[in-house]
């Protein structure tokens, strides 16, 4: 499981929240996608790494500003069977 972490600038509730979310589920196949309008973050967790200038480009085309990315293997939990 790969851990992407996007800095997204421009999220200012639970809703703009909520559109980057579904944008990026609607292009990418994966697993879990949450954002922080508050730490300015969001969280994709997907099989393969993302290719970050679509990432850019979905994200962007919602009005929102991508400046900086980083993907990483994603750590085990407690409680993971994977």
């Amino acid at each position: 499981m790969i851990k992407t972490t996007i800095n997204v600038e421009g999220m200012a509730c639970p809703h703009c929240e909520a559109r980057v979310n579904a944008a990026l589920e609607k292009e990418f196949t994966v697993s879990k996608v949450t954002s922080d309008h508050n730490k300015c973050i969001t969280e994709v967790f997907s099989e393969s790494e993302l290719d970050e200038a679509k990432v850019r480009s979905v994200i962007e085309g919602e009005g929102f500003k991508v400046t900086g990315m980083k993907s990483e293997q994603a750590k085990k939990g407690l409680f993971s069977w994977k």
